[in-house]
């Protein structure tokens, strides 16, 4: 600030910049490459249905098959040696069902994979709950299969190239999202949490959404300090990520609201058009998805279908769950501890002492944050205050989705929620409450000092918990 103005920020990033940009991503990649090496195969959650239903893209099956199997309903046809080793992979996380040690049934399915590859017969798999996800966002699970059938690599390795496919352009978008605008200490540190980083370690689909978010919003901003405020390309990817995000994460349907606050910021009938026919088939594909996929494990009395019109005609009884559910300890504990660092299959926590430390951290982060971002405060309204109403709308989104999808009706309480869906919505609200600059902005010192603290505690817990859970070792 000089003279009580708001210094202007350049609008793209200097040769200079450009150059720091790239180190931190070589360190970043460098760093992936490293600690990837802790973590077996098919560790993360829902990671072997996620690749399962890659493979199935991968053989040119875009839409799931209905099945006559009572068990299988997202179902298609897979290499039968892919889908046991995803199978007996997810199965040998170190607190499966009364194992407390797997090393040895880890290293047997190792030795599998490395003796098999893509030459065995068809079989049908079960790819559970990824119905409701667009086959766009495995498309690069896919591409990384189906190369790695083309060039004969075993299964393991397969695994692997497809991990650092995915894994590395997760990591890539983040970071071109970071050439477009600076996010502030907060998100930052949200993004570099041990629960967030193990996310950009699995070929899932939780990085690449996070990643398309961080995309998301820098070229939401970068259109608001346009000064014709309309660029053709970027506002159709802003279109193709939206479509996206809804249509893989249901509560991020609030961000809709940025193509809507693009055509209140300045409006024509392009503009309109293009939201009508994005809405139209966000939600066309939400019934569609709803119509074929569901939880077949679950023993309910009512289809997704009619708990949707209950709620809607009873909602005082979603609002009394939704209370009930937020005043049980043991469910706000695992939410809290999820948010942060429960990794595994939501099976591995950090300890209380780090885990209490970590939201010490994102408490000093978020008082700098909105004390940094007071001089802006009057800049970027329109963006802010959507933020805000994205990032509430969205918890509610996250528990309904969860009442009508995975319990019955009525319900004591809301299962099924964890922290883990909770760091796009805090990435949101993080994003409205800080600096939002018309360029990119300095940090300042105590952000950089905090960040300078949290990263290497962040990474030194995902690290200890790592080696502790699994017993591997970086080098080993």
């Amino acid at each position: 600030m000089r003279n009580g103005m708001l210094e202007a920020s350049p609008t793209s990033l200097s040769p200079h910049g450009l150059r720091q940009l790239a180190l931190w991503w070589v360190v970043a990649m460098l760093c992936a490459t490293l600690f990837t090496r802790l973590i077996p195969p098919f560790q993360s959650p829902d990671e072997n249905v996620h690749l399962l239903r890659a493979a199935m893209l991968a053989n040119g099956q875009i839409m799931l098959q209905p099945s006559t199997h009572p068990h299988i309903h997202d179902s298609g046809l897979v290499n039968k040696d892919f889908a046991d080793f995803a199978e007996h992979g997810a199965r040998s996380r170190p607190f499966y069902g009364t194992e407390h040690v797997n090393d040895l049934l880890r290293q047997v399915i190792a030795n599998f994979a490395k003796k098999h590859d893509w030459s065995g017969e068809l079989t049908l798999a079960n790819s559970g709950g990824t119905g409701y996800y667009t086959p766009i966002i495995y498309v690069p699970h896919a591409i990384g299969l189906w190369v790695s059938k083309q060039l004969n690599l075993n299964l393991l390795a397969s695994y692997q190239f497809t991990r650092a496919l995915v894994v590395s352009l997760a990591i890539t978008l983040a970071f071109y999202a970071c050439s477009l605008w600076r996010p502030n200490a907060l998100i930052v540190m949200l993004l570099l949490t041990p629960m967030s980083l193990f996310q950009w370690l699995a070929p899932t689909v939780d990085g690449l959404t996070t990643a398309l978010l961080m995309l998301l919003l820098g070229l939401w901003v970068k259109l608001f300090r346009s000064p014709d405020g309309y660029r053709l390309r970027d506002e159709v990817l802003i279109y193709a990520i939206v479509f996206v995000l809804c249509t893989t994460r249901t509560h991020l349907l609030t961000t809709l609201m940025i193509p809507l606050s693009l055509l209140y910021h300045r409006f024509n009938w392009r503009r309109l058009a293009a939201l009508a026919v994005l809405v139209v088939c966000v939600l066309g594909w939400q019934a569609y998805a709803a119509s074929i996929s569901g939880q077949t494990f679950l023993k309910r009395q009512h289809s997704t279908k009619e708990i949707i019109l209950l709620y809607l005609n009873h909602p005082g009884e979603f609002f009394a769950a939704l209370w009930r559910t937020w005043h049980f300890e043991p469910l706000v504990k695992f939410v809290r501890q999820g948010f942060v660092g429960l990794l595994g299959w939501s099976d591995a926590p950090l300890s209380g002492t780090k885990t209490t430390n970590i939201y010490r951290f994102l408490i000093a982060g978020a008082i700098a944050t909105i004390w940094i971002g007071l001089p802006w405060l009057k800049k970027f309204n329109i963006v802010r205050a959507s933020g805000l109403v994205m990032a509430v709308c969205s918890v509610f989104i996250a528990y309904f989705a969860l009442a009508v999808g995975f319990n019955d009706y009525p319900t004591l309480l809301i299962d099924g929620i964890q922290g883990r869906y909770l760091i796009p919505v805090a990435i949101l609200a993080a994003f409205s409450l800080g600096p939002i600059t018309a360029g990119i902005r300095q940090y300042k010192t105590i952000e950089l000092a905090l960040l300078a603290l949290f990263v290497p505690y962040s990474v030194y817990c995902l690290v200890e918990l790592l080696m502790r859970y699994f017993g591997t070792s970086l080098f080993g």
